[in-house]
């Protein structure tokens, strides 16, 4: 796999909580829970992307119904605050 550095910022309580992961065994390093973190979001991301040119080429929106239980699975209110917005 070819990487790249990248430098961001994140909150001091997230990167304790990182790293108490880390001292427990949970994740191999900071980096390597950062970079799974970031693989999982853009995977969402796609999915998500891909399931809106499904109704898109089919000429509907999603019923409120799927709405509802994507944004339960997801982890998303009615506002979009959560993991994901759809």
């Amino acid at each position: 796999m070819n990487s790249e550095h990248a430098e961001v910022a994140l909150p001091r309580e997230q990167v304790d909580q990182i790293r108490r992961l880390v001292a427990a065994g949970r994740a191999d390093s900071v980096a390597a829970y950062v970079e799974h973190a970031v693989q999982a979001r853009l995977d969402r991301d796609r999915s998500l992307e891909e399931l809106k040119d499904l109704f898109d080429r089919k000429g509907h929106s999603p019923s409120m119904e799927h709405l509802a239980w994507a944004r339960e699975v997801l982890g998303v209110d009615a506002n979009g605050e959560g993991e994901a917005k759809l």
